[in-house]
């Protein structure tokens, strides 16, 4: 069985990698998150600055990340590192495709 540790992206990142936000949106929603004392993407919705399916989209995105998935794909000698930086590409793009306006 596949034993695979990975660090876990922040949501704020992701965000960002994801046309969701900026970093200076990141930023405030940081400075925020003391002032609420909440978790990112809490502080996100109080600000206004993700919507409710905005950061459920990046919650599934940080459960099961495409980059880490081509990661072990490329290791098991699945596909390259060209085709599996493609496939994450396309990946992403649809993503955004898919993104409420």
């Amino acid at each position: 069985m596949l034993q695979y540790h990975r660090k876990r992206c922040q949501i704020g990142e992701l965000a960002v990698q994801y046309g969701y936000l900026s970093t200076d949106e990141v930023d405030q929603i940081m400075q925020g998150q003391d002032q609420y004392q909440e978790r990112f993407g809490h502080a996100a919705l109080q600000l206004s600055l993700l919507t409710q399916d905005q950061l459920v989209r990046l919650l599934a995105i940080q459960r099961e990340n495409p980059t880490s998935i081509a990661r072990i794909m490329i290791g098991m000698g699945l596909v390259d590192e060209m085709r599996a930086t493609e496939l994450v590409s396309e990946y992403t793009k649809n993503l955004k495709m898919l993104a409420p306006a």
